[in-house]
């Protein structure tokens, strides 16, 4: 690759004299170009050293590229790149890197006169390329900052735009990408969109595992590498692969494609499982407020935006970045905007004022800021200023100051989630749509809990195992309560799984004064009680094809084939439509009910009720009938285990305890089915009770059927042995009656 310079930030003041004094200027060039070409500069300025021409790295960078163009015009020095044009490449993750350092470069070069045409040297004969890199490692132990841990090469460890194929030919060799993960792009567009592959699967998973590692004092990530051993690592990569598959693999694939999208996160995934691959938790946690809307925020849109489901892991992400920005007392405009917090499983009061006796020491993890695991606190930045008042949204957080239900703390994480430096969601939070009001709720909910200690690890674990859903569930599973803009009085109250479970510190909460506060907690509390049906004409999976279930049963019930008839045109006979097979009549009657007509009567809007909670919203929205038959087929294929799996579904959906069947004894088919296979002998002292029951009873006036009732009972017991009874019958009737 010929000559290579590289100027690191970190030795910016070193450098410095090398730079304004002309002896060590010259040291430095006879050293960095000790032959006759140049073509890459390399130099690693960060997002400090980009915020202006007065950036003392830009300002060095413009002296060694203003010593180069004079080399080159004298004919010192030779370009031998294909356009022959000296290659600025940049080191750092900011966008648009190359585009900043050139538009500030030539700032400086336009208030300098000292080389003639440097501003033209600039634009022809120097191309800076936008960047990304992917190869960021904490120091190892011991060794000053010097010496890297170490990691697998990232596929993308360098990305570099080169729409002009300035680059030398080598960069783009296979060699180069396999060994070094040096990746060059030609075509406009593509940088962006590994940035924001970056950005949504390596530093948005990144970020939603840090904040609940820090939480719960898991100091560095590769802690998550004994995930085969360790519970709590095994929970945390179950929790990032669902996030990854059941979040961001569905909402990037259209833009970005599946297939990039997967091999991002299996890079990623690989290297986050790193035994020697880490970084600090609570450094990663540092602008957290931020990270969440960059890193997440773009995930929660393009799920939203396109009706897809909205996970509980998402939320919990978010609820986690919240949970970490609480600081343990209420405070106003803290001393450098630094808070403190307290780590989960300690006393919110007791890090309040620190006892000054640890077990452990305070340590440093980023610019100034500490923690102390002995003692449960760590320290935060605020940011993010929001709400009425524009305070950082940790401060709102923290004036609550002990525990609140959920829908207290639903005004904050609305404006924390609609602030460009927060959630920068504003428009989505405006709208107001159900799927983004759920969410914002189900961030409430988890948030509440978090705060009120029932343990961060826990609740991830209890999520993963939440009756079958797992971390896929749908955010709407989490809402306790209702919204204020839903106390109009006209939201029905439906069964809903309650959000809270029975043991969680959350139910020891003291419920607001105000009338929503209330209002939201009788209708999670009275909504989530389950029923019991004490009449029903349905029929248990033991009961064979007596268990009637399906859209065709469904479509072809009494009630609908009546409303059928009403529509039916003259010539169909209920003759003709009896001879039917069941789907026929169901396709019949899906065509007139539901295609051809809005099914807007009660029978018909039922249908569409229990479909929508089958979660087949798409299929009832697209009228494919077909469709809906193979998510029933899903569990004919099963038999008898998927008819009962069906059967606990409905009836978990439908917030039904249990049936009690109205049974028909004297129905030959439905006995069949609970009929003993053997004679069951201890019926026996029990029908002879009955016996004599009815020997002593005038049963001439009732119409109960005694006889055939005592006949049913025989058949199921066998020969019943009479023995005389020990004294006579006496009559309990008066004799003259």
């Amino acid at each position: 690759m010929n000559r290579c310079y590289v100027l690191y930030t970190f030795m910016a003041e070193e450098l410095v004299p090398l730079i304004t004094s002309p002896v060590h200027s010259t040291a430095l060039f006879s050293r960095a170009i000790s032959n006759t070409s140049i073509s890459i500069i390399g130099v690693g300025v960060t997002e400090a050293g980009l915020s202006g021409p007065t950036s003392q790295s830009l300002i060095h960078l413009a002296a060694i590229l203003k010593k180069i163009a004079t080399l080159l015009s004298n004919n010192s020095l030779t370009c031998p790149n294909p356009n022959g044009k000296v290659c600025v490449v940049n080191t750092d993750n900011v966008p648009g890197n190359g585009s900043v350092i050139c538009k500030y470069l030539l700032e400086i070069a336009k208030s300098d006169d000292s080389v003639t045409s440097f501003e033209d040297f600039l634009r022809n004969r120097v191309t800076f390329h936008n960047t990304m890199v992917d190869r960021i490692t904490s120091q190892r132990d011991g060794s000053g900052g010097m010496v890297p841990r170490c990691e697998p090469v990232p596929s993308k460890a360098l990305v570099i735009e080169d729409l002009d194929a300035d680059l030398p030919a080598t960069f783009s060799s296979q060699e180069l990408k396999s060994k070094y993960g040096v990746v060059v792009r030609a075509q406009s567009g593509q940088l962006d969109g590994d940035i924001a592959l970056k950005l949504r699967v390596a530093n948005g998973t990144h970020t939603a595992v840090a904040h609940v590692m820090a939480l719960s004092s898991l100091l560095m990530t590769d802690a998550l590498a004994k995930e085969k051993g360790d519970e709590k690592a095994t929970t945390l990569m179950s929790y990032l692969d669902s996030y990854f598959l059941d979040q961001i693999l569905v909402a990037a694939s259209d833009q970005f494609g599946k297939k990039e999208t997967e091999s991002v996160y299996e890079d990623w995934r690989k290297r986050l499982c790193h035994p020697k691959f880490g970084l600090s938790t609570f450094f990663i946690t540092q602008n957290g407020a931020a990270k969440g809307g960059i890193r997440i925020g773009p995930t929660i849109r393009d799920l939203i935006q396109s009706n897809e489901t909205v996970a509980v892991t998402t939320a919990f992400a978010i609820a986690a970045i919240l949970r970490f920005l609480t600081p343990a007392k209420p405070s106003r405009n803290a001393k450098n905007s630094i808070y403190r917090g307290w780590l989960d499983g300690h006393d919110r009061e007791s890090v309040v004022v620190p006892s000054g006796s640890s077990d452990g020491e305070t340590a440093v993890y980023a610019d100034g800021l500490r923690y102390n695991l002995a003692e449960g606190w760590y320290e935060f930045r605020g940011s993010c200023n929001c709400g009425n008042k524009t305070r950082p949204i940790c401060e709102l957080l923290g004036a609550f100051g002990t525990t609140k239900q959920p829908i207290e703390y639903l005004a904050p994480i609305k404006a924390y989630l609609s602030k460009e430096d927060g959630g920068n969601l504003g428009d989505i939070i405006e709208e107001g749509g159900e799927s983004a009001n759920n969410f914002c709720i189900c961030v409430a909910t988890l948030y509440a809990r978090m705060v009120a200690g029932d343990g961060i690890l826990a609740i991830l674990k209890e999520l993963l195992g939440k009756d079958g859903s797992g971390f896929s569930a749908d955010c709407k599973s989490l809402v306790d309560g209702i919204s204020p803009t839903q106390l109009d009085g006209q939201v029905p109250l439906h069964y809903r799984q309650g959000a809270v479970p029975e043991g969680s510190n959350l139910l020891e909460t003291s419920v607001g004064t105000k009338p929503e506060h209330i209002a939201s907690i009788v209708n999670a509390e009275v909504g989530s009680v389950m029923a019991i049906d004490l009449h029903t004409h349905l029929l248990p999976p033991s009961h064979g094809a007596l268990c009637s279930w399906g859209i065709d049963e469904i479509l072809t019930y009494h009630y609908l084939i009546a409303e059928y008839f009403i529509t039916a045109p003259a010539e169909v006979t209920p003759e003709q439509f009896y001879v039917m097979n069941k789907q026929d009549q169901a396709d019949v009657i899906w065509k007139a009910l539901f295609i051809e007509r809005s099914p807007i009567s009660e029978a018909c809007r039922g249908v569409i009720t229990t479909l929508v909670a089958f979660g087949l919203s798409k299929e009832v929205e697209a009228r494919d009938l077909e469709g809906i038959r193979r998510f029933y087929i899903q569990f004919r294929d099963k038999g008898l285990s998927g008819t009962e799996e069906f059967s606990r579904m409905v009836y978990k959906l439908a917030g039904v305890k249990y049936a009690v069947m109205t049974n028909v004894p004297f129905d030959a088919n439905e006995a069949a089915h609970w009929r003993p296979k053997r004679k069951v002998k201890n019926l026996c002292g029990a029908l002879v009770c009955l016996f004599t029951s009815i020997l002593i009873m005038d049963v001439t006036y009732c119409s109960f059927p005694f006889r055939s009732l005592f006949s049913f009972l025989v058949g199921i017991s066998g020969p019943i042995p009479v023995r005389s009874p020990r004294g006579p019958l006496a009559s309990r009737r008066p004799q003259n009656d």
